[in-house]
């Protein structure tokens, strides 16, 4: 398997980045806090499942959302579709059994995403906690 590209959408410090890979060794260079060590973070939570080690569903936590557009949410209406979403995707080469177009650039490729959002299904739940909140 062979990383073409990663795309990071509200994910820690990355609102929308797409990382490009070469077929040869890459390299992660840069000042801290720049952001190195969130783009090996996504590519063990998207190609693993795992984060730190652990089953990713066990360490989900807000913190993994991009600051800006929780600060925004918090300072919209607070409507269900006003809330971020996270999205991480891995474009790879030479993998035909992953190859569709259920990703957010909406393009024939190969590859795996992971992706949290809001279910419709608890929406009464979410206005109750907003309302508990205000």
């Amino acid at each position: 398997m062979l990383i073409k590209s990663l795309r990071l959408i509200n994910f820690k410090k990355f609102e929308d980045q797409i990382f490009e890979f070469n077929d040869d060794v890459n390299i992660f260079v840069g000042d801290n806090n720049a952001g190195k060590s969130t783009v090996l973070e996504a590519l063990e939570i998207v190609l693993n499942f795992q984060y730190r080690g652990r089953p990713f569903n066990q360490e989900f936590s807000p913190d993994l959302f991009n600051s800006a557009v929780v600060a925004k949410f918090l300072a919209s209406d607070k409507k269900p579709e006003d809330l971020p979403v996270l999205v991480i995707e891995a474009y790879m080469k030479d993998m035909p059994d992953y190859r569709g177009a259920n990703n957010s650039l909406l393009k024939d490729a190969q590859g795996v995403q992971v992706k949290a959002s809001f279910d419709p299904d608890f929406r009464a739940e979410f206005f109750k906690l907003v309302v508990a909140s205000s």
